[in-house]
């Protein structure tokens, strides 16, 4: 017997869980020419689905998805569609609410337990940010808005000419998924769960910055906040570069034949395929990487 990671009930085995929903890469997927992935765990291995583990049971499991697809089907798949921010308006955000804490829940209940992701923690942190990450399954369960400042910002064209981000790079800003828990220490150790999808930046702060550093964005108080200018810390900037580096990476420790197949295949590209369209964007922009 095992004891799911959120309920702590004793189950014969847990579902093969993903820690980011499983939708955001089968749109990846189907936006794409190739229609294959690669992640910085095993870059050679090309990949028909995302990242998984053996996470929770099977009722936890369900229970998470009905969120997932309202949020999928509400939010990520309109704002894409639209780029535009006014979807927030006509909402469920309680069903949003159950969504953002489920997905952080997961992405921090993983990061901070895994020993290749927190090497470098103390003790003394790791049982400290636990202890937050169970107020984040407490908001989840008691359908209470998250205790923590937690913020969506749009990678999308229109808020890229807001000057917002110092690094605009349109193929990393809708072509890449990434999660993380990082302590920036030598940003006042503000302490934050970020989780990338396409087109948006889920951040939630643990540690929080000095809260004028945020303009709009915010949403868990039960809305989107908006704003007539918006502005993010440098923080966010710094892990935006770090991990756009981060994506890059990846490419550049393939072997030579499988570059040159995803180069061959790239050749190929239509102009319905997302990765073509970001590129162009960073064209029109003059944006050369």
């Amino acid at each position: 017997m095992v004891k799911c990671n959120f309920c702590n009930e004793e189950v014969e085995r847990l579902e093969i869980s993903h820690i980011i929903p499983k939708f955001i890469y089968k749109w990846l997927k189907d936006t794409s020419t190739i229609k294959r992935m690669r992640s910085s765990v095993n870059p050679n291995k090309p990949a028909q689905d995302g990242y998984k583990i053996p996470f929770l049971c099977k009722k936890c499991e369900s229970n998470f998805s009905q969120y997932e697809k309202y949020f999928s089907e509400n939010i990520f798949k309109p704002f894409i569609d639209s780029n535009d921010i006014t979807i927030f308006k006509n909402i469920d955000f309680a069903k949003i609410n159950k969504f953002i804490s489920s997905l952080i829940w997961r992405v921090a209940k993983y990061s901070i337990n895994n020993p290749e992701l927190n090497g470098n923690y103390k003790k003394d942190e790791i049982k400290l940010f636990n202890t937050y990450t169970n107020d984040i399954q407490e908001n989840y369960n008691l359908n209470t808005k998250i205790n923590f400042n937690t913020y969506f910002i749009p990678l999308t064209e229109e808020f890229a000419k807001k000057n917002i981000f110092q690094n605009i790079d349109f193929v990393y800003f809708e072509r890449s998924i990434a999660m993380d828990f990082i302590i920036f220490d030598n940003y006042n150790g503000v302490a934050s769960v970020i989780i990338k999808f396409p087109f948006m930046l889920i951040v939630c702060e643990y540690i929080s910055s000095r809260h004028q550093e945020w303009q709009g964005f915010k949403i868990n108080e039960g809305k989107f906040e908006y704003s007539k200018e918006y502005k993010i810390p440098q923080y966010i900037n710094y892990f935006i570069e770090f991990d756009k580096n981060r994506h890059y990476s990846i490419m550049e420790d393939l072997p030579k034949h499988q570059l040159d197949d995803i180069i061959k295949k790239a050749k190929d590209m239509k102009e319905t395929d997302g990765t073509y369209k970001a590129k162009l964007k960073n064209y029109n922009h003059g944006i050369f990487l």
